[in-house]
């Protein structure tokens, strides 16, 4: 095991910057809107899209069709979890094909954790 830095915390402990500004969100529509901008930005980072003209992404569009091949969608699903507390299913993003459906997924499910 690595020897971990002074002040460095484990892994286990580091924030998850989308849980940590969900929670703070004053209402359901900050929330989602949180979670769609946290997907948008983390899609297009996954397909290469950096920089400040990157294009804007189709909510409704599936992910097949803006590009996504599997190689994206796990790394895309990796993503997501570490910016959550959320363990999605590897199936999430088939089962969840857009970023709405995907959007709406992680809110319920991050609903269920706040308890």
């Amino acid at each position: 095991m690595p020897e971990e830095e002074p002040g460095e915390q484990p892994e286990d402990f580091r924030a998850r910057p989308l849980l940590d500004g969900w929670e703070k969100a004053a209402d359901s529509s900050e929330r989602l809107w949180l979670i769609r901008s946290f997907l948008e930005r983390t899609l297009l980072g996954v397909l290469g899209e950096t920089g400040d003209e990157r294009p804007r992404v189709d909510p409704d569009s599936t992910f097949e069709d803006l590009g996504v091949d599997s190689m994206s969608l796990l790394e895309l699903h990796d993503l997501v979890t570490a910016a959550t507390a959320v363990e999605l299913q590897e199936s999430a993003l088939f089962d969840h094909p857009t970023i709405n459906d995907l959007t709406a997924h992680l809110n319920t499910e991050l609903e269920a954790l706040r308890g």
